[in-house]
């Protein structure tokens, strides 16, 4: 039996989009889509008239908007958690990168200047990662904490949940209640 008669018998159809080819599911005179639908921006592998910084400067704007990428020490690292639920970074290799890139754009190539569905070869893949243009788009940490932090801006302290761009700090935790001194002193006696 085709996949189209499948389909057919169970009320599904091809949708075309721009994106791929997925399923849709009939409902009355409606089509829900899947929820992976989702429009992502084009991105062209290197080579031919594709320029590698191009293709690196798009990803890495992509991966930053995330906000689960960055830089340490000169590696990529996604920010996951651990069994716990501890904040850890995980360092990226190489054959994790073309579904990485995938993740957040659409890959194609291009032949005779038609566009075509790609994919990120390991030596494509190492190109973008030796891109000083790539890592200039994606966020640096130099520190990592469990819990928020008070860091210095412009004369005040301010309390950093999450990631910081002014310290490249990254932290988790809950942000602690601000409180008037009186209360702060009675809790801290409260701790002697």
């Amino acid at each position: 039996m085709t996949d189209s008669k499948k389909m057919e018998m169970t009320g599904q159809s091809y949708q075309d989009t721009e994106n791929s080819t997925r399923p849709t599911k009939s409902i009355g005179n409606r089509r829900q889509t899947e929820q992976n639908t989702i429009h992502k921006p084009t991105v062209f592998v290197p080579g031919g008239k594709q320029k590698i910084t191009t293709s690196a400067v798009e990803l890495g704007n992509l991966l930053a908007a995330t906000g689960d990428f960055f830089c340490r020490s000169g590696v990529l690292v996604k920010k996951v958690q651990d069994d716990n639920g501890e904040l850890i970074l995980q360092k990226l290799d190489i054959a994790s990168l073309p579904s990485t890139f995938e993740s957040v754009a659409n890959i194609k190539v291009s032949k005779n200047n038609r566009a075509r569905a790609g994919n990120f070869t390991k030596a494509s893949t190492e190109l973008i990662l030796q891109s000083d243009a790539f890592f200039n788009c994606i966020p640096r940490i130099k520190g990592v904490s469990a819990c928020p932090l008070l860091v210095e801006s412009a004369g005040e302290l301010k309390v950093v949940s999450g990631y910081d761009a002014n310290s490249c700090v990254l932290t988790s935790g809950v942000v602690p209640p601000v409180l008037n001194l009186d209360e702060a002193r009675d809790l801290l006696c409260g701790l002697l």
